[in-house]
């Protein structure tokens, strides 16, 4: 009977000490699961830059288009033409080295494989474009508006532009950059102040993407409107978002 109370002791102290370890690992878990927590405190934070510059190079591709039936009364015709647009530009301002001939282009409507049973009126519809390239932006926008002058000459003509171009954008990136992370460093530090915490090492960074638009571009607009736009915009947005991610103290 005794060696059965002693041998029930010794169980009881037993799963005592068992009891005790698993009591001692779980608080150990907890701590650590605690520790890793605090050591996992962040923030995350944005800082948006943005600047309204004005384009610096204009490109203006007029394109003469004429239709006859002979080819050399065509190319008289759109040479003549093509004196009229130039002489218009240099009126206007720019100068000839500004402006760069294109090739011509000569379609024969006849040697059409799915041309309407011979119905067009003339055989050839020559063109030859010419693209004015110019730092002179302001003058290319107000020019544009005057191009009915061309037509009151007789000229026929198509345009592509005036688009405009920032060719110094890359001047930009550093400053603008620059300016994104002081802001979400400025963001993190308030968030920080109001949770009673301090900004520790920074953890993440992403500079973000450029994005470049027409200045008061809706946001509802599709990509293909906007990036149509942002070329005829002379002046443009520029905006880069910045994310930080911060441990927290």
């Amino acid at each position: 009977m005794r060696f059965l109370n002693l041998l029930i002791t010794e169980k009881t102290f037993s799963m005592f000490l068992l009891a005790c370890g698993i009591v001692l690992a779980g608080y150990n878990i907890g701590n650590s699961i605690l520790k890793f927590r605090m050591l996992e405190r962040q923030v995350t934070v944005k800082g948006l830059s943005e600047r309204e510059v004005a384009s610096d190079l204009g490109i203006w591709t007029i394109v003469p288009k004429v239709a006859a039936n002979n080819l050399a009364e065509g190319y008289n015709k759109i040479e003549s033409d093509k004196v009229s647009i130039v002489d218009f530009l240099i009126k206007a301002g720019f100068e000839q080295s500004e402006i760069v001939y294109g090739n011509y282009t000569v379609t024969d409507l006849l040697a059409q494989a799915y041309r309407q049973n011979n119905s067009e009126d003339f055989r050839y519809i020559i063109n030859s474009p010419i693209i004015l390239q110019t730092s002179k932006v302001e003058l290319m926008q107000k020019t544009a508006q005057r191009q009915s002058d061309l037509t009151q000459k007789g000229v026929i003509f198509e345009n592509e532009g005036p688009f405009y171009e920032l060719t110094k954008f890359n001047d930009l990136k550093p400053e603008m950059l620059a300016e994104g992370i002081k802001n979400a460093r400025t963001a993190a530090e308030k968030f920080a102040n109001d949770s009673g915490s301090r900004i520790g090492h920074l953890k993440k960074a992403n500079q973000g993407t450029f994005i470049i638009g027409p200045v008061g571009a809706s946001e509802s607009e599709n990509s293909y409107d906007n990036i149509q736009n942002t070329k005829k915009s002379l002046r443009k947005k520029i905006r880069v978002v910045t994310t930080l991610e911060y441990f927290l103290e």
